[in-house]
C-alpha cells in the first residue's frame, strides 16, 4: 500500500532542519550535502525544493540581526555552492581595492566535478535537479520554478543558463506552470 504524504508542516520542519545542518556544516564538516539532496529530488521533490528555499531564508537573505561572524559564514556557504574558492574571493577584493570597480568572484571549478559531461558547481547541479522536476510537470513543477526564481536572485546567471535551462523555462511558461 502507498504511504500517505506527510503533512506540509512536517515537510517544512524537515527542510528547515536539513537547511540548518547545511548552513552549519557545509563545506568543511559535510562536503557533499547536495549529493544527498539531489538523490531525493525525484522521489521527494517537495522536500528537495523546501530545503533549497529554507537555505535561501537561512543563508542567502540578509538579516541584520545576524552577527558579523554569521554573515561571513553565510557568504562562505554561498561562495562554496557557487564554486568560488577563498582565492577567488581574495582576488575580487584585491581588484576592487585597486580601483578596478566591483568584480564578482569567479567560480573555481574543480576537475572531477563532472555532471552531464561538463565541469559544474553545486548550484549548477541543483538547477539540473530542479529542471528535472519542472520537466516532469507534476504537482511540484510550480514549486520548483519558484525555487529556481529564488536562486536566480543571487547566482550568476552564466553559471546555470544553458540552452536546456532556457528551453525548459520557456516550455514551462507555455504550458501554464507558474
Amino acid at each position: 500500500p502507498a504511504r500517505a504524504p506527510h503533512p506540509p508542516y512536517i515537510v517544512t520542519a524537515q527542510a528547515l532542519v536539513l537547511a540548518l545542518c547545511v548552513k552549519e556544516d557545509y563545506p568543511t564538516s559535510w562536503p557533499s550535502p547536495f549529493t544527498l539532496l539531489r538523490s531525493t529530488s525525484a522521489s521527494h521533490p517537495e522536500l528537495f525544493c523546501r530545503v533549497l528555499q529554507a537555505l535561501v531564508d537561512e543563508v542567502v537573505d540578509f538579516d541584520e540581526a545576524r552577527t558579523k561572524e554569521e554573515r561571513e559564514r553565510d557568504s562562505f556557504v554561498k561562495d562554496a555552492m557557487r564554486g568560488i574558492s577563498e582565492g577567488g574571493r581574495a582576488a575580487a577584493a584585491a581588484a576592487m581595492a585597486a580601483g578596478g570597480g566591483r568584480t564578482a568572484p569567479q567560480p573555481t571549478l574543480q576537475p572531477g566535478n563532472e555532471h552531464q559531461g561538463r565541469t559544474t558547481t553545486e548550484v549548477d547541479m541543483l538547477f539540473d535537479s530542479l529542471l528535472s522536476i519542472v520537466k516532469g510537470n507534476g504537482g511540484s513543477a510550480s514549486l520548483a520554478l519558484s525555487t529556481l526564481k529564488l536562486y536566480l536572485n543571487w547566482v550568476d546567471v552564466n553559471l546555470v543558463m544553458s540552452r536546456d535551462v532556457v528551453e525548459t523555462i520557456f516550455a514551462s511558461l507555455g504550458s501554464g506552470a507558474s
